[in-house]
Protein backbone atom coordinates (compact mmCIF):
# COMPACT_ATOMS: atom_id res chain seq x y z
CA UNK A 1 0.00 0.00 0.00
CA UNK A 2 1.65 3.58 -1.30
CA UNK A 3 2.46 6.11 1.38
CA UNK A 4 -0.99 8.19 1.71
CA UNK A 5 0.97 11.10 2.40
CA UNK A 6 3.35 11.17 -0.32
CA UNK A 7 3.60 9.98 -4.60
CA UNK A 8 5.35 6.51 -4.81
CA UNK A 9 7.85 8.01 -6.89
CA UNK A 10 9.34 10.65 -4.68
CA UNK A 11 10.71 7.21 -2.58
CA UNK A 12 12.90 6.26 -5.67
CA UNK A 13 14.41 9.86 -6.10
CA UNK A 14 15.15 9.99 -2.74
CA UNK A 15 17.11 7.20 -3.43
CA UNK A 16 18.48 8.21 -6.21
CA UNK A 17 19.99 11.66 -5.19
CA UNK A 18 21.14 10.45 -1.34
CA UNK A 19 24.54 9.14 -1.64
CA UNK A 20 24.38 5.17 0.27
CA UNK A 21 20.59 5.02 0.76
CA UNK A 22 18.54 1.84 -0.55
CA UNK A 23 14.66 1.87 -0.92
CA UNK A 24 13.09 -0.42 1.44
CA UNK A 25 9.68 -0.98 1.05
CA UNK A 26 6.92 -2.40 3.59
CA UNK A 27 4.17 -4.32 2.08
CA UNK A 28 1.02 -3.55 4.14
CA UNK A 29 2.75 -0.49 6.04
CA UNK A 30 1.08 2.77 6.05
CA UNK A 31 2.73 6.25 7.10
CA UNK A 32 2.48 5.63 10.26
CA UNK A 33 4.04 2.04 9.81
CA UNK A 34 0.55 1.24 11.74
CA UNK A 35 1.63 2.99 14.77
CA UNK A 36 -1.22 4.92 16.67
CA UNK A 37 -2.08 7.87 18.91
CA UNK A 38 -2.05 7.28 22.22
CA UNK A 39 1.05 5.03 21.15
CA UNK A 40 0.49 1.21 22.26
CA UNK A 41 4.02 0.00 21.60
CA UNK A 42 6.31 -0.76 19.07
CA UNK A 43 4.89 -2.64 15.62
CA UNK A 44 6.59 -4.74 13.07
CA UNK A 45 6.86 -2.30 10.24
CA UNK A 46 7.55 -0.11 12.75
CA UNK A 47 11.14 -1.72 14.34
CA UNK A 48 12.19 -1.80 10.17
CA UNK A 49 12.09 1.54 9.96
CA UNK A 50 14.26 2.15 13.26
CA UNK A 51 16.21 -0.50 12.22
CA UNK A 52 16.67 0.43 9.05
CA UNK A 53 17.50 4.55 10.12
CA UNK A 54 19.55 3.31 12.76
CA UNK A 55 22.10 1.59 9.88
CA UNK A 56 21.57 4.56 7.81
CA UNK A 57 22.58 7.11 10.09
CA UNK A 58 25.65 4.64 11.28
CA UNK A 59 26.33 5.15 7.28
CA UNK A 60 26.35 8.95 7.42
CA UNK A 61 28.53 9.50 10.33
CA UNK A 62 30.69 7.36 8.41
CA UNK A 63 30.57 10.01 5.67
CA UNK A 64 31.23 13.14 8.18
CA UNK A 65 27.54 14.05 7.20
CA UNK A 66 25.37 14.74 4.41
Amino acid sequence: KPDESEPPDNSGRLTEWIAGTRLVALPGANHTFGATHPFPGWTAPLETVAAEHDAFLAHVGRLGGI
